[in-house]
């Protein structure tokens, strides 16, 4: 499958971006990527002393900075590259104040408060200024990981994105970097590369790091390539796009001395435990082999850095699954011939075609988890990194970066069987051009363009399962299996062809001044996205048989007997080509002070707007529901009957204030406040996969020149019955949609505004020693607005069954047409069946009292430690595919978020071994680094498995009848986790008062450890051998329970890194050994 014709190529863009950055010189300015210095000058009495000449020299390139203080004495150097500094001031009649080994990080300002000497004979007073620092001017919370601890870090997989678990207020598993940081939802965070843009907008979360097919990374960046992780919250006017936060990687450069590495790591099962679903250990075999070499090509002037890495694995399946066996299907026959309906033929060869009727035969008897996969997953990456600084005179820098990785991975995602896993090919870019000018001593300005390109594909690894020659006629232009859900068994054809290519350009500056007591900052961004994409979800067919209609129960053989009797519980297709292109245009504008109002008291203020727009295109294929708009069968589409999906919204004005206060020299107390606006993400309105038989998105609709039918079976699916040879669904030649085969609509509220987060916080910071700061706080967070999901075509509750002819047995009214008459829209539209409509109507609330212990190079020791205590509500924590039970009480839906860690306790350590005088080259050398993560479980929902209410949604959740426990028989493999027995299906025709993620699965406990022996060749050349333990102690991290009620079963039956879509070297997974070898210069 080829990615459509787009409008601009990558090239095009990146041309038209350094054209603008050539001929303009903007006024704008974004969230920093790099750091800064600042402080004031006074005298030994305290007073400002003004006019100071002040220099930063860069220690690895000898490139310097001047500036001057103002008549406040303030002095600021802005935008920095990364490193460590020497800072000397100079002003007559005073001794020179020299300040050595003043470290520069990334979103940090370094406060270097200068006291001069009266002197008249020029002397110089030295001070190293390495030890660790208050930062005593801003409210922004930081976390930063400096090069060595990045490298040092013994992390799975060598995916840079587990570095957010470090961060407080980090809730979930640290895989892929998915998780809530501070209550916000999973995807509300913006990642950087450099200051780029580093956002898959599809999704907006990771573009470089992102799973291939799930969990694991699918192509990466060099971990040898990243100088600093830096993680920023409750940031000032400048930070924004999401209200999370910012996540920024500062790449390494070229310095004036030669420098790299060389190196390799394998990562051998031979070496690991076994999962304890299987009984013999699965393959888990990572390789990594790559290099990274920076240095001049001019010195103090022109600099390079290069790195590459390949990445190849292979990895065999630790969870099991239940296929509907021989076994089950003895059960389901006896429960056929209880009730009189004959088994039909058709669907046992369905059943053998798409399940292989060998790997049915195995179980005879009927077991739950009787299948386990011997087929491992397996995937490769290219990565490649190339960049350029360049000193071109006293005023001007410019420093360039561009990134490829190319891969795929073939591993699965919901089905166990060879044939249904995914195969994923996938290529990433990333590219910026940066420049910065010095206008004057005050005055600084860096502006940045910047690409980040992303394209993947995804298909079912057989794509020849063609049912329909058997005579099971979808009437399906694919050949790939449809989509067949029979209750709690392996599910078969999940991914038919899709994929997309989505490019995002922009043109960033920010302007740095120092006026008196003041350092101001204004600034902007605009940005463009172009999408292309093609999803053909359930354009195979999507069916379902969950028990309801034979038997009348829930459960394994109930629902495989319907399965043989061909009776559907819902069936629908998508026929149409939804393929679309896209485009979304955003800006925003900054303007910030930092204002020194007393030696003591630091007052941060600004405000920031931000216009995010909807997307759109000239082509009219994009369409909403819009009742009053009879003669278009009440879509309007854009660019036709509406201007733009949803309305443009221009009130995102964003006020920020903060303040710091000095109360001595090793304490500071800070508090922030400030309105975070959020840009949604791309596929809740074109890829949301809701649970009921809407479609996908906007591009769905049953009508306009491109028209895409989400079309039902007769009887809307329900009850449908597949017979040899007959088409299941309405041809497309004609309008398809009627009252009694009905077509899905997907919509757009009319009201629909992008959300907001307002973020509050108070702590207090103190230096214990110079080694060692402790912070505590409180952090908490309000979002309003959330992009949240309606059925608002719903069905009323209730019990609907055939009306039939008492004589003849003809159905003379169907069970679903009943309950289509009860759909408010029936009147008017009733051709339309499920009509789900994307709103701004969810909350989230989050409160935290946050802990920090950053301890750094005392006795050897480095380490940081973070604990958070927190409580996070809202009404729905995914950003697509998930409805409330109710559409009808969405508030009812309110509870702990999926992302709601209680306790949660994360820190790093490194420490370096003293050697001996004795035996040098044994002794000398010797590091431990450790990675630990500790954390309470995560909710879980416990659903009817059945349509209880009657509205046909599939979300029904069980009615609470007595105390329920969690733990009954402590964490074993496939041991209950919960009592059902003090639950119980709600009364048919209505809904379960379980209240949202009431219970928590097991908790998490990691610690990864890693050894380091550092051999030196030469005084430049190490040769480094390293052996990582990941969960060095086996713990055994659970997934939350396998709920099937109609069973009676909440099992736990799986590993969670293997939940996760990581398996063998996700976070948390059984014991395995890395070793690895590098050449260090």
């Amino acid at each position: 499958m080829t990615i459509p014709p787009r409008r601009h190529s990558l090239l095009q863009v990146l041309s038209l971006l350094l054209l603008v950055f050539l001929v303009t010189v903007p006024q704008l300015h974004a969230q920093t990527f790099r750091g800064g210095i600042n402080g004031t000058v006074t005298d030994q009495t305290g007073a400002v002393v003004a006019g100071a000449t002040v220099v930063a020299t860069d220690v690895g390139t000898a490139v310097t900075h001047n500036s001057v203080s103002s008549s406040g004495g303030d002095f600021l150097f802005q935008d920095l590259p990364l490193g460590d500094y020497t800072v000397t001031v100079a002003m007559s009649g005073f001794s020179t104040a020299k300040y050595d080994k003043v470290p520069v990080s990334a979103g940090a300002i370094y406060t270097l408060p200068v006291k001069l000497a009266v002197s008249s004979n020029g002397t110089i007073i030295e001070v190293n200024a390495a030890s660790i620092a208050l930062d005593t001017t801003t409210v922004t919370q930081n976390t930063v990981l400096d090069a060595k601890t990045v490298e040092d870090l013994p992390l799975n997989g060598r995916d840079f994105t587990q570095m957010i678990a470090l961060t407080p207020g980090f809730g979930g598993y640290s895989g892929g970097g998915f998780g809530s940081l501070n209550g916000t939802r999973a995807n509300q965070l913006n990642w950087q590369i450099d200051g780029v843009d580093n956002n898959d907008l599809w999704h907006n979360i990771p573009a470089v790091n992102q799973g291939g097919v799930s969990g694991i990374a699918g192509i990466i960046l060099p971990i040898d390539a990243v100088d600093q992780f830096n993680a920023q919250t409750q940031s000032g006017p400048e930070g924004g796009r999401n209200p999370g936060g910012t996540v920024n990687l500062t790449l390494k450069a070229g310095t004036n001395q030669l420098h790299g590495t060389v190196y390799y790591f394998n990562r051998n099962e031979l070496f690991g435990a076994k999962s304890p679903f299987s009984d013999t250990k699965a393959k888990v075999r990572n390789y990594n082999t790559g290099f990274s070499v920076g240095g001049p090509f001019i010195k103090d002037k022109l600099f390079g850095f290069l790195t590459f890495e390949h990445q190849r694995f292979v990895i065999g399946q630790s969870g099991n699954a239940t296929l509907p066996s021989v076994g089950w299907q003895n059960q389901a026959k006896a429960i056929l011939a209880a009730k009189g309906v004959a088994v039909n033929p058709l669907m046992t060869n369905v059943l053998n075609a798409v399940y292989g009727a060998g790997n049915l035969a195995q179980d005879t008897t009927g077991v739950v988890s009787n299948f386990h996969s011997n087929d491992p997953e397996y995937g490769y990456s290219w990565n490649g990194l190339a960049k350029v600084d360049y000193t071109l005179s006293q005023k001007d820098t410019l420093s360039a970066h561009w990134f490829v990785g190319q891969g795929n991975q073939v591993a699965p995602t919901s089905s166990h069987l060879l044939a249904y896993y995914e195969v994923a090919p996938i290529h990433v870019q990333n590219i910026a051009i940066v420049e910065n000018h010095v206008f004057s001593n005050s005055i600084t300005n860096q502006v940045l363009a910047g690409v980040n390109y992303f394209n993947q594909v995804f298909d079912d690894n057989q794509t020849n399962q063609n049912v329909q020659s058997l005579g099971f006629i979808t009437g399906a232009t694919f050949p790939n299996a449809p989509n067949i859900s029979i209750g709690s068994f392996d599910p078969v054809g999940e991914t038919p062809p899709e994929g997309r290519n989505d490019i995002t350009g922009h043109l960033t500056d920010q302007l740095s001044w120092v006026k008196g007591k003041h350092q101001l900052r204004f600034g902007g961004e605009y940005r463009q996205a172009q999408l292309d994409e093609f999803y053909h979800r359930h354009a195979t067919g999507s069916f379902t048989f969950d028990g309801s209609q034979v038997a009348g129960t829930t459960g394994y053989a109930a629902a495989l007997a319907d399965f043989l009797a061909g009776k559907t519980s819902a069936a629908s297709i998508t026929i149409g080509d939804p393929e679309r292109q896209v485009f979304v245009n955003t800006w925003f504008l900054n303007a910030g002070d930092s204002w020194q109002v007393t030696p003591k008291l630091n007052f941060n203020y600004g405000v920031r707007y931000d216009y995010e727009g909807p997307l759109h295109n000239q082509y009219q294929n994009m369409s909403v529901f819009r009742p009053a708009l009879t003669a278009s069968n009440g879509l309007a589409f854009q660019g036709n009957q509406v201007d733009s999906l949803y309305p443009k919204y221009y009130k995102n004005i964003s006020p920020r204030l903060g303040l710091s206060y000095q109360v001595d020299e090793n304490t500071v107390l800070r508090a922030g406040y400030g309105w975070y606006a959020d840009t949604p993400n791309l596929n809740p309105f074109l890829d949301n996969r809701p649970g009921n038989q809407a479609p996908n998105g906007v591009e769905g609709n049953p009508g306009g020149g491109s028209p895409v039918y989400n079309i039902a079976a007769a009887n809307g699916g329900n009850n449908t019955t597949i017979v040899q040879g007959v088409p299941i669904f309405p041809s497309a030649i004609s309008y398809p949609c009627s009252a009694s085969s009905t077509c899905g609509v997907f919509s757009v509220a009319p009201n629909f505004r992008p959300s907001y987060n307002e973020n509050y916080s108070l702590n207090a910071e103190h230096t214990i020693n110079k080694y060692t700061i402790a912070q505590l706080g409180y952090v908490g967070s309000s979002a309003r607005h959330l992009l949240s999901l309606l059925d608002i075509n719903q069905a009323q509750p209730g019990v609907y069954t055939d009306t039939v002819d008492p004589v003849t047995g003809v159905t003379l009214v169907g069970a679903d047409f009943k309950r289509q008459q009860t759909r408010p829209y029936f009147s008017t539209y009733s051709q339309y069946g499920n009509i789900n409509q994307i709103s701004s109507i969810g909350t989230a609330n989050y409160n935290s009292l946050q802990a920090q212990l950053r301890v750094n190079g005392w006795h050897h020791i480095t380490t940081q430690a973070v604990y958070t205590w927190a409580h996070n509500m809202d009404e729905v924590s995914q950003y697509r595919g998930t409805l409330a039970q109710d559409s009808r009480n969405f508030k009812g839906d309110y509870g702990n978020s999926d992302y709601d860690t209680r306790n949660n306790f994360t820190a790093f350590a490194s420490y370096e071994v003293p050697g001996s005088q004795h035996l040098k080259l044994l002794t000398n050398g010797w590091q431990v680094n450790g990675l630990v993560n500790f954390h309470g479980g995560q909710p879980f929902q416990i659903f009817a498995g059945a349509d209880v209410s009657g509205v046909n949604e599939g979300l029904d959740r069980v009615n609470q009848i007595a105390p329920a426990k969690t733990g009954i028989n402590g964490q074993h493999p496939n041991v209950n986790w919960i009592d059902l027995s003090a639950f119980a299906l709600p009364t048919a025709g209505t809904f379960g008062n379980l209240r949202r993620n009431q219970f928590y699965g097991p908790g998490f406990s990691d610690v990864d450890l890693s050894f380091f022996k550092n051999t030196k060749i030469y005084e430049r050349l190490t040769v480094q051998f390293r052996a990582e333990l990941f969960n060095t102690f086996n713990r055994v991290n659970y997934a939350p329970p396998n709920i099937s009620f109609g069973s009676g079963t909440a099992t736990l039956n799986d590993t969670i890194g293997d939940y996760n879509g990581a398996p063998g070297i996700g976070s948390g997974e059984p014991f395995n050994a890395q070793f690895g070898a590098k050449i260090i210069f």
